[in-house]
């Protein structure tokens, strides 16, 4: 099976290059190679090589700049997505599109159906939103949203907290972390292998739903994720000294996008249609620190480019 991964030096990009399966003929891409903005050349690229399946990690996340950049964040998460889907449609190739727990609007307070209607709050929210739209409607996409991403790789809340946490205690300042956004944290390492399970199950199942949702099990705040971070690394030698950690209401910081209040996603079908569980989201997020402290991703990541 060939696959080829837009977005291969994000932190799912990475991820998915490491645990990618021995059956999988994998075409690595990013920006440098492969210009979303140049639409001619990703399909002139595509029809050569003819992969069976695009994982579409590449994305504009930048969340609060999206508010201002609007039509980079349409071009890059709506409108190049659709032309790739078009573009593989064409000789039978798929497309499989990551999105996110921003397409909801975050009023429920129980987890997000896949099926829930969507109502973004954001111009990145609506960017993806309106990109699963357009990608569905040309036959050949699955999509499949997560939330609260991590990783060891590039910037994320894990290491943002980390750092944060080594120059604010050096300051004696404390961190004030917003406690009134409940969510899901997502690693990438268990993301990343749904993402070849169901490109895998797919192959071979007749299915008619197309829209799948995964994250870690549990609901936390963005307040309790970064005291759990600053207490593990405290733990584990990660931090030499923890920085106190203030709540603060979402109102209170200053951000241009407005975030769902709660975006927790309802993962059941997902666990159904492949056969697995999710996991605990402190059991997870203890095992990315410790494969950060001593390196072994990036060891592998290496190894594989």
């Amino acid at each position: 099976m060939k696959v080829l991964l837009t977005g291969s030096t994000g932190q799912l990009g990475k991820t998915l290059i490491v645990v990618k399966p021995n059956n999988v003929e994998l075409i690595k891409v990013s920006s440098a190679d492969f210009n979303l903005l140049d639409y001619k050349s990703c399909e002139e690229f595509i029809l050569s090589h003819k992969p069976d399946w695009v994982i579409n990690a590449a994305a504009y996340t930048a969340v609060d700049k999206a508010e201002s950049e609007s039509e980079l964040a349409f071009e890059i998460n709506t409108r190049s997505p659709e032309k790739l889907a078009k573009t593989l449609s064409t000789y039978g190739g798929k497309m499989l599109y990551i999105s996110t727990d921003f397409v909801f609007d975050g009023k429920k307070d129980k987890p997000y159906k896949f099926d829930h209607i969507h109502n973004p709050l954001s111009i990145y929210g609506k960017s993806k939103s309106i990109g699963e739209e357009k990608c569905l409607l040309i036959g050949n996409c699955y999509i499949l949203r997560t939330s609260w991403v991590y990783s060891p790789f590039n910037k994320n809340f894990l290491i943002t907290i980390l750092n944060l946490n080594k120059k604010f205690a050096k300051d004696n300042q404390p961190l004030k972390i917003v406690h009134d956004q409940i969510g899901s944290p997502t690693n990438t390492f268990g993301l990343a292998n749904v993402c070849w399970l169901l490109i895998n199950k797919i192959n071979t199942a007749t299915l008619n739903q197309k829209i799948f949702q995964w994250s870690d099990k549990g609901e936390v705040s963005w307040y309790e994720f970064a005291r759990k971070i600053s207490l593990l690394g405290k733990e584990m030698g990660i931090l030499i000294e923890n920085a106190d950690i203030l709540k603060i209401n979402a109102s209170d910081f200053k951000a241009d996008a407005i975030r769902p209040s709660y975006s927790v996603l309802d993962c059941r079908d997902t666990e159904n249609f492949l056969n697995v569980k999710q996991q605990d989201w402190e059991v997870e997020l203890k095992k990315v620190m410790a494969k950060l402290k001593d390196g072994t991703f990036e060891n592998i990541l290496n190894m594989s480019l």
